[in-house]
This record gives structure tokens, C-alpha cells and sequence, in this order.
């Protein structure tokens, strides 16, 4: 048994076998987008994904009484239509979002929504270099090693402001790059744990992908099943049930795993 494999198993075991392989295939299920205004729409949704220690806490783009307001700001996500609109003026951006869905308290030019203007801007700034979303992808596929794939992700990270490598890396494994990992807090303690690699990102998000490899599942499906070992958050409609019984933790994890492998029943 391998670390995947393990993984799947932990999950099961403790939720009593709520998490089938049902279950899984919701958390596996990612589709490449369509369109630019998608990958635009993507990237915007992408900074409120489980990242509760940056500008995402704050924002909560998902409060339905903000969601729609910014919805119309960005004009639907019209990747063109916003860029008429702002072209690269974070100012104007964000001058809207305080007079329409920013409370007098928040509306600070070194806080949390200025920073999220500016993460829109030089998003829709990045994305408006390609002619369609064929190119974009294109330039996504000519990484192929663990090594061009971290200079992507590095490119990427430095042209999109507040992001940072995980934030990045986590946008084009959303665009459906399944050979891509999120290198974040839960990733970073349970491979780090395991294989004492330290956390730095780059080298977790590599060790993620080789560890894929030798277990032949993708670098995205086991970056979602060692994300849920390590917190819990079955996000899922309807499976608030399973968050809520489930009672294991990446420490314990560790441990078992650990255990096993010393016993020569892992790899």
C-alpha cells in the first residue's frame, strides 16, 4: 500500500465509511475551462480557496450579499469588458468596490480589498497576453518536468499580485492541470512529516509529484485526499455530515503512517 492509497483508506476508516469512492470522485471531479472569462472568473474564486491567512478571510467573496455585487463590478467576468473598463487602474477598481460593498471600516489602501483589486487587475493584465484560451493552455503544457512546471508557477505568481507560489500553483490546478499540486499548510505538514523534506513549497510541490507518480495517480488527486486528511474540510454540498464526523488530523496521520511504513507494510 502506498501513500495514496493509505490516504484513501485513513479517510474512510474515519468517517466510517462515509467517504466512499463515490464520495472521492465529487473532490476529484476538475474540468479544463472554456473560455478566458472563465479562467478570469477561476482566478478570482481561486483566492478564496482555503486560505484563510491572507486577503481571503476578509473579502468572503462567497457572502452571498458581496458575491453579487462584485459579480457586477467585474461585468459578469468579461475578461475584455473589465479591461475596457479598468484597463490596469487598481485605483478605479477599487474606488468601486468601496462605494458599493465595502464597509467604512475596511476601506483602507493598505488593506485587505485594495490588495484584492490589484489581485483582479493583474490577473485580467496576465490572462489579456493570450488570444484565447487555446494559447493559455498551450503555455500551461509546455511544462512537462517538475522544474518547468515550478518556473511556470513562478512566472504566474509574479505577474499576479498576492498570490505567491501556493495561490498560483492552486489557480492552474483549477484550470484542470492535474499534474499540479497546491502546496498549502495541510500538503506542506503531512509530506514534510513523512519524508522530512521541510516545507518549503517548491520542494513539497515536487516531492508531491514524484510521490504521485509512484503511486500512478495524478498530482492533483493526491494533493485533494491528503488536503482532506489534513483539514477536515469536506466542502462538498451535502457533506456537512462528513466534516462533521470525521476524527482525524494530519498529526495522527503522520503517526500511523509513519508506523506502518517502519513495519514494512508501506512505501
Amino acid at each position: 500500500m502506498n501513500l495514496y492509497d493509505y490516504a484513501v483508506s485513513y479517510l474512510k476508516e474515519h468517517t466510517k465509511n462515509l467517504v466512499n469512492d463515490a464520495v472521492l470522485d465529487d473532490y476529484f471531479e476538475v474540468h479544463k475551462a472554456s473560455s478566458l472569462d472563465e479562467a478570469f472568473k477561476r482566478g478570482v474564486v481561486s483566492v478564496n480557496d482555503n486560505n484563510k491567512r491572507t486577503m481571503a478571510n476578509t473579502i468572503a467573496y462567497f457572502r452571498p450579499e458581496r458575491k453579487a455585487v462584485i459579480d457586477a463590478i467585474l461585468c459578469n467576468f468579461k475578461l475584455n469588458t473589465v479591461r475596457a473598463k479598468y484597463g490596469n487602474d487598481v485605483e478605479e477598481l477599487w474606488k468601486d468596490l468601496c462605494s458599493q460593498c465595502v464597509p467604512d471600516s475596511e476601506q483602507s489602501p493598505k488593506g485587505a480589498w485594495y490588495k484584492f483589486a490589484r489581485n483582479i487587475i493583474t490577473l485580467a493584465t496576465y490572462l489579456s497576453e493570450f488570444s484565447d484560451i487555446d494559447e493559455l493552455y498551450q503555455e500551461f503544457e509546455k511544462a512537462e518536468s517538475p522544474e518547468e512546471k515550478i518556473k511556470l508557477v513562478n512566472k504566474v505568481s509574479a505577474q499576479v499580485s498576492q498570490w505567491g507560489f501556493a495561490m498560483a500553483s492552486n489557480w492552474i490546478k483549477d484550470m484542470g492541470m492535474t499534474g499540479y499540486c497546491k502546496p498549502d499548510q495541510h500538503i506542506c505538514a503531512i509530506i514534510d512529516g513523512i519524508y522530512q523534506t521541510g516545507d518549503n513549497m517548491k520542494t513539497v510541490f515536487k516531492k508531491v509529484i514524484e510521490i504521485a507518480n509512484q503511486c500512478n495517480v495524478s498530482p492533483f488527486k493526491l494533493d485533494r485526499v491528503l488536503f482532506l486528511v489534513g483539514s477536515g474540510d469536506f466542502y462538498g454540498q451535502g457533506h456537512e455530515n462528513i466534516r462533521k464526523l470525521y476524527n482525524g488530523n494530519e498529526k495522527d496521520f503522520i503517526k500511523c503512517f509513519k508506523a506502518q511504513m517502519k513495519s514494512g507494510n508501506l512505501k
